[in-house]
Parts: structure tokens; sequence; C-alpha cells
């Protein structure tokens, strides 16, 4: 049998449980986005008690840099949680657009992840993981801030990491939801839900309603 005792699909009952995992994938890089963003702001501080006489400019810039790389981390997991937390209402109550939405947002999911695993992979790196000591002369300030890092990462090395696990995760996770989405079954269920709608008031007493509520 391929439904629920309810009369939903089990198609869309995974569908919903891959969606729950990607929405606390979600959540989990923005935690982590934001302390690693905090915890980077501690070494500044760190090091400005180090080297007192540091470039102010400099020090901005940092700060500046950093704090535009957690906010697109916050943009990346925002979407993820609104599409897989957003949809996941109307897709188990039968909604034919939160299918439609839910097969959208999945796709571009799938994209997302599979340009951590692509050519621009590289490019994202180079882009967020902030300038390093070796990309030009050591200025003391520089050195302090590497001297004061803990556990190996600086300006935002923790949040990338786990990005380039969590993005082909979720990637993976969302190509499984979009075949599930597809099934002729899935399609099915949803497009008998809109023709009953359509039918009006007979054709709901022609065939009973079993829309979770």
């Amino acid at each position: 049998m391929n439904t629920a005792p309810t009369g939903r699909p089990r198609t869309v009952t995974a569908t919903a449980v891959l969606q729950s995992a990607i929405a606390g994938i979600a959540l989990l890089l923005l935690a982590v986005t934001w302390w690693s963003y905090v915890d980077f702001e501690g070494l500044v501080d760190s090091a400005l008690r180090m080297v007192p006489e540091a470039d102010a400019e400099q020090v901005a810039a940092r700060r500046r840099y950093h704090l535009g790389t957690a906010l697109t981390f916050t943009v990346l997991a925002g979407f993820l949680l609104l599409w897989a937390a957003g949809t996941l209402r109307p897709l188990l109550r039968r909604h034919n657009g939160g299918r439609l939405a839910a097969t959208a947002g999945a796709g571009l999911t799938v994209l997302i992840g599979l340009s951590f695993c692509g050519g621009l992979n590289d490019g994202l790196l180079a882009l967020w993981r902030g300038p390093r000591s070796g990309d030009a002369p050591a200025d003391a300030f520089s050195v302090a801030l590497e001297q004061t890092a803990t556990a190996g990462f600086v300006g935002g090395d923790a949040t990338y990491l786990l990005a380039v696990v969590v993005m082909p995760l979720a990637a993976l996770l969302a190509l499984a939801a979009l075949v599930l989405l597809l099934t002729p079954a899935t399609r099915r269920w949803y497009a008998t839900a809109t023709a009953t709608a359509t039918a009006g008031p007979a054709g709901a007493q022609a065939q009973p309603s079993d829309t979770e509520r």
C-alpha cells in the first residue's frame, strides 16, 4: 500500500519528514553562523588588547567583512527555513499551492547545494573565508588575530566548514523530497483534492475528504 491510514500517501509523509530535517539543519546553520560571528568579535577585541596601536580602519574593515559574512549565511539559512518550514503545513493540508511551492523550493535548494560541490566552491571559499595572513605581508594586528584564534578557526571558518557539509546534505534531502513530490501517487492525491474542491458540495459528498486537520 502506498497510503497511510489517513489516506495521505506515504510519499507526502516522507516529504514532510525530509523538510523537517532541512529546517533543523537551517536552524543549526543560523546558530553556528552567529556563534562564529560573536566569537570573531571577541578575537578582534583580544587582538586589539595585544596591539592597541592597530590601524582603526583595518580593524573596522575586518568587522564589516565578517558581519557581511554572517548576513550572507543568514540569508542562505533563512531561505532553507522559509521553504522547508513555511510550506510544511500547506503540504500536509493537501493544498496544491503548497505542493508547488515545496517543489520549487526543493529544486532551488538542490541547485544551491550543488554550487558548494562544484567549481564555485573555491570561489565561495575565497569570498567567505576572509583574508588570511598568507595572502599579504603579515602586520602586527593580523598576527595577533591569528594568535588569539581558538580551535584553529579565524574569521568565519567554522561557519564555512559547516556550510560545505550542510548545504550538500540539504541538497540531497531536497532532491529526495523533489522526487517524492513528483511521484504519481503524490500528484494524484493533490489533483483529486483540487477536483473535489472544484466540484463543490456535490463532489464533496460523492468523495469524502481526507485532508489533514
